[in-house]
């Protein structure tokens, strides 16, 4: 079963809802939330407008809220489920945020 549908079928048992709490989902998406804002707080920084490179503070506190949340987790003994394939995906992806040559395709 795919986790999306694994993790409808818990959100909607009122009697496995509390599963969710310690359910490894939860850390694979922070530690994707987290590679996707350092992705964009680096290019943000990077950016060639004060505007753009005006986000970079604010990401890179949200960046360091998942980081702490995801260190509490792992305190906690929550563990990963590891990379998957949406994992995969969105680091793929992110090149284009963080290879300038891959951009100028």
């Amino acid at each position: 079963m795919d986790r999306v549908t694994e993790l409808g079928r818990l959100w909607m048992d009122p009697k496995k809802a509390n599963a969710l709490t310690t359910n490894p989902i939860q850390m694979t998406m922070l530690e994707e939330a987290a590679l996707q804002l350092e992705a964009f707080r680096d290019y943000a920084a990077a950016g060639k407008s004060d505007t753009i490179r005006e986000l970079a503070p604010i990401l890179d506190q949200k960046l360091k809220d998942i980081e702490k949340l995801l260190k509490e987790k792992r305190t906690a003994g929550l563990k990963s489920m590891g990379p998957d394939a949406v994992f995969e995906e969105i680091k793929r992806n992110l090149q284009y945020f963080t290879n300038p040559d891959i951009a100028k395709v």
